[in-house]
């Protein structure tokens, strides 16, 4: 005669056991288990995984796609489309009132469907802002050019900021891929990053100074549609041509931090750790790149050449 009770735990199938605590809810995860999480988090997590990589992220991708580089469509029509509708309406009714409005209310419902389609808020006001402020200069002060200034006002600060950052050794270019690549500490002792970003940070001010340049004389001319048109060919078709002419200049910087990176993680890991001083020599020949990257030591020497 079996004297245990009836529903003990002692005559339940381990089967039925390990499920009693699945029915109530209230256990906790086997050690080493994943907890569950949000279905939107999961979702908005793989979104941002699946992102494509825009503007200074696509320099550090292992392939340049000019799509994904200016935004892909959206941001192609959320960059060319005001600027656009503002020239042609400009060079149909020369006043500035009906080419306001109309850039205006563009921009606006541009910014409208990005938040309407899920997209961040600072995305959206980001492209709406510039064209306010220039709208509102050129509004306050009747000058249908004013419209621009905001934009040469901008130019002008990031040419400067890419100057003083070559004079104290601190290389826009550089101080951005090391961010973005979360390598920031420490990054002024890679030499081949900071050679390769001194001569990238001197194309973006290239870049910008010759905006500068070309836009000038037909701002103080006042020459709207003259300066409308030559802010959209200098805008995001020749920001494109700079980027991917940063991604190639910049890869042997980017890939030569692989190597250091996985030799921390290992020495990191507890495999690594009691690996012994031969084994840890070896992987280091083995993981050592093939050649040096062409590049002076120094960073005020003259323009590295990138081998053929």
């Amino acid at each position: 005669m079996n004297d245990q009770p009836a529903g003990s735990g002692m005559d339940q199938s381990p089967g039925a056991a390990a499920a009693a605590p699945a029915a109530g809810g209230s256990a906790e995860p086997p050690d080493g288990q994943p907890e569950l999480t949000d279905p939107d988090q999961v979702e908005a997590e793989v979104d941002e995984a699946a992102a494509p990589a825009t503007g200074w992220q696509a320099v550090l991708g292992e392939e340049f796609n000019w799509y994904d580089a200016v935004g892909g469509r959206r941001g192609m029509v959320e960059s060319v489309a005001p600027g656009l509708v503002f020239v042609v309406t400009y060079v149909i009714h020369p006043t500035l009132w009906p080419a306001l409005i109309g850039s205006l209310g563009v921009a606006l419902v541009l910014a409208v469907l990005r938040l309407v389609q899920r997209g961040t808020v600072m995305g959206a006001l980001s492209g709406l802002g510039g064209i306010v402020i220039g709208a509102i200069w050129a509004a306050t002060t009747g000058r249908a050019e004013n419209v621009y200034a905001w934009g040469l006002w901008v130019n002008g600060a990031w040419l400067a900021g890419c100057l003083l950052s070559i004079v104290i050794r601190w290389p826009v270019a550089a101080v951005v891929v090391a961010v973005l690549k979360g390598q920031y500490k420490g990054f002024r002792q890679d030499q081949v990053l900071m050679q390769r970003g001194y001569w990238v940070t001197w194309l973006l001010a290239g870049l910008f100074g010759l905006r500068l340049a070309v836009q000038l004389p037909f701002y103080f001319q006042a020459q709207v549609a003259w300066l409308g048109a030559f802010k959209l060919a200098m805008g995001l078709p020749l920001f494109a041509l700079v980027l991917w002419i940063a991604w190639w200049w910049m890869r042997p910087a980017i890939s030569s931090q692989a190597p250091a990176a996985t030799a921390t993680a290992v020495a990191e890991s507890p495999a690594g750790a009691a690996e012994s001083p031969a084994a840890a020599a070896d992987s280091a020949v083995d993981s050592a790149p093939d050649s040096e990257p062409d590049v002076a030591a120094s960073p005020g020497a003259g323009p590295p050449v990138p081998a053929d």
